[in-house]
């Protein structure tokens, strides 16, 4: 069962997309300085239902992306929802904090964007000239490293 949080809007999250973001509950990462300590617990939030995701889905009908912060840890059941996602032709994405060498490509061809990356305080966020995290856009299954573009916002 996947927990989830925060449902929200987003303009700046996925360039060039309309987001409904959502937070899923379980993070194991633990970053100093998380935003969202409270999600690293796996039963914080609401439960994502098939029905509750089609009605975020049909409030948010503007969108043109859903983006997922985590959920790679439940990587299977994530994938239901990326496939409703898509089934209402909309873009996919997600943010996770860890590399793209860690993650199964099976997973992660199945998104449109991936950012990747443990968030580092000192190295700062996505759009800091020295973070480590990257911003990826998915074609075909090759990973174009589009991170520059979070340096304009």
């Amino acid at each position: 069962m996947i927990y989830f949080s925060y449902a929200q809007e987003t303009l700046q999250a996925v360039p060039g997309e309309i987001s409904i973001s959502l937070s899923i509950s379980g993070c194991s990462i633990n970053c100093k300085g998380c935003h969202s300590v409270d999600t690293h617990k796996s039963n914080f939030g609401q439960k994502l239902t098939k029905q509750k995701f089609l009605d975020l889905l049909y409030k948010h009908k503007h969108i043109s992306c859903v983006l997922f912060y985590g959920g790679e840890w439940v990587a299977d059941e994530l994938l239901l929802y990326v496939d409703i996602a898509k089934q209402k032709y909309l873009k996919t994405a997600i943010y996770t904090g860890l590399e793209l060498h860690n993650l199964e490509k099976k997973f992660i061809n199945a998104f449109d964007y991936v950012k990747t990356g443990k968030y580092i305080q000192k190295l700062g966020a996505i759009n800091s000239k020295t973070t480590n995290q990257k911003f990826y856009k998915i074609i075909d299954g090759k990973y174009i490293d589009i991170s520059s573009i979070f340096l304009y916002f």
